[in-house]
């Protein structure tokens, strides 16, 4: 199985460690559940992602190869690490109503070199730790950072406004 149609679904889960899929397409899915996708390595692609509203713990964690992801429209991932160690995850979009980074959301995704901080006002443990990113912008409105938050990246540059 390396491509699969999802398209009418509303709720995703159960392809824990399909090595070999490469695409899913998720057109009008709602939720993704915890460990729905976690450790699909060769997964590249998400198709379009504009019904999802909900992410499980864990959903994409290890998925190494997926680049890219927008969850523009997910309102609801309470979950810690969500993206761990997506090595090649470069490019995401969030909500605009997203206010808090998950525990670990991000750990381990050394592709991720930027990341938009705007309206987040917390960050959880270990939420970037080991990332790639270049440049840490902290707005005002953080008032919580995690222990580990930004443990673990190399040549980092962080400007805050107002450090909690």
């Amino acid at each position: 199985l390396t491509s699969i149609d999802l398209s009418n679904c509303k709720y995703v889960g159960g392809f824990d460690s399909s090595k070999k899929l490469k695409t899913v397409i998720l057109k009008a899915c709602n939720t993704i559940e915890q460990r729905a996708f976690v450790n699909c390595t060769n997964l590249v692609s998400l198709g379009e992602t504009a019904s999802v509203t909900y992410i499980g713990g864990s959903a994409f964690e290890g998925c190494e190869s997926l680049a890219s992801i927008d969850l523009s429209n997910c309102s609801s991932w309470p979950y810690a690490s969500i993206f761990g160690n997506c090595k090649n995850l470069k490019e995401i979009k969030l909500s605009s109503t997203l206010t808090e980074i998950p525990p670990a959301l991000f750990s381990g995704c050394t592709g991720l070199t930027s990341f938009d901080f705007t309206n987040i006002t917390k960050i959880g443990d270990s939420a970037f730790e080991g990332t790639g990113l270049k440049e840490i912008i902290l707005p005002a409105t953080i008032t919580s950072i995690g222990n580990n938050a930004f443990n673990d990246i190399d040549s980092v540059t962080i400007n805050a406004t107002k450090v909690p």
